[in-house]
This record gives structure tokens, C-alpha cells and sequence, in this order.
């Protein structure tokens, strides 16, 4: 990964922790995953530097790659195309729905090897300390591991997880985890 977007995209996955943990102790609106990528674009767009861009809802057509329906968000530089595309999925909203985003984003990653796919998975429920298991080692850091995902057995990287702080009314934690594609 590109080490001008690495340090952005890790703010954007902590500060969505964050977020989410405050969203889910001040509010009993139950957060919807469009409201996360748009918070996550501003997040970016805070921390990228000023010749990169973030663009929503990315179509094929704009990628001139075959690719299925659309992208949540990319990031782009002037100089070049897509350097980075991103996919955000509510852990909660369908079981093991990721899958179908690694799917989406391997078919990219196959045609164009530069680019980095991410697949964002958010908690916006909290969470045991070790919990989802498959992604979170018993120390409740990043599984290091190579996993097979979807349909076309994509290899997957459990690339960081983000925790929201705890509080004295919620002791388990709001967790973001970001699978890269290889």
C-alpha cells in the first residue's frame, strides 16, 4: 500500500471506531452503512495529502474495468487513476456479507494488480475484546493470516483492527476491522 494513503486510511478506520461508539451511546437511530462512508470520506479528506482525492459510489464505467455493481469509495491521485478503492460492510446486517465485496473487489484486483482493495467490516454493535474470532487473535490484535473468502477463494489479509475507548456504561468496545485483498 501506498505509504501517502496508508497513515489516512488508518485515522479513517479508528476515527469510525470512534464514531460509531459515540453514535451508539447518544443515539437509539441505529447507524445505517451509508452514514459511515460518508464520515469516513470526511475523515480522509482531513488526512490525505492535497493531491489526492476521495470520490463516492465509484461505477465500472469511471474504473474503464470490469467490475460488479458499484464501489463505496476510492481514493485518487491527479497524477494517476484509482489508487485505492474501498468497500464498507455492517458485520451485523447480513451474516458473513463481506464476502460478496471481497468477491466484487477480487475481480478488480485480478485485472489491475495495483490497485488496493480494501473491504471495511463494521461492528456498530459492541464487542468482546476477542471477538469476531476469524479476524482477532487471542491477544485482540490482527489475526496476521492469509484467509480464503468468497465464492472465488480470494486471499485476504486481515490488514488492522480499530476499537472504539470503553465506557463506564459499555465495557466492550465498537470495532472496525480492514481485510486487504493479495
Amino acid at each position: 500500500m501506498n505509504d501517502k494513503i496508508r497513515s489516512p486510511i488508518r485515522h479513517m478506520l479508528q476515527g469510525l471506531a470512534h464514531w460509531m461508539a459515540y453514535r451508539y451511546e447518544m443515539s437509539n437511530i441505529q447507524l445505517i452503512e451509508a452514514d459511515a462512508v460518508f464520515v469516513a470520506t470526511d475523515i480522509l479528506r482531513a488526512n490525505l495529502p492535497k493531491d489526492y482525492k476521495v470520490e463516492r459510489e465509484i461505477t465500472k464505467k469511471t474504473l474503464s474495468i470490469v467490475a460488479g455493481e458499484r464501489i463505496d469509495l476510492g481514493i485518487k491521485s491527479e497524477e494517476s487513476s484509482y489508487e485505492c478503492l474501498i468497500e464498507f460492510k455492517l458485520a451485523d446486517a447480513t451474516n458473513k456479507g463481506y464476502e460478496g465485496d471481497v468477491n466484487k473487489l477480487s475481480q478488480i484486483k485480478q485485472q489491475e494488480e495495483k490497485i488496493d482493495c480494501l473491504v471495511v467490516i463494521l461492528y456498530r454493535k459492541p464487542c468482546f475484546y476477542n471477538e469476531p474470532e476469524e479476524f482477532i487473535a487471542k491477544s485482540g490484535i490482527a489475526s496476521r493470516k492469509i484467509i480464503e473468502v468468497g465464492n472465488n477463494k480470494a486471499l485476504v489479509n486481515v490488514r488492522c483492527i480499530c476499537n472504539s475507548f470503553t465506557s463506564s456504561t459499555n465495557p466492550k468496545s465498537i470495532k472496525t476491522i480492514c481485510l486487504e485483498l493479495l
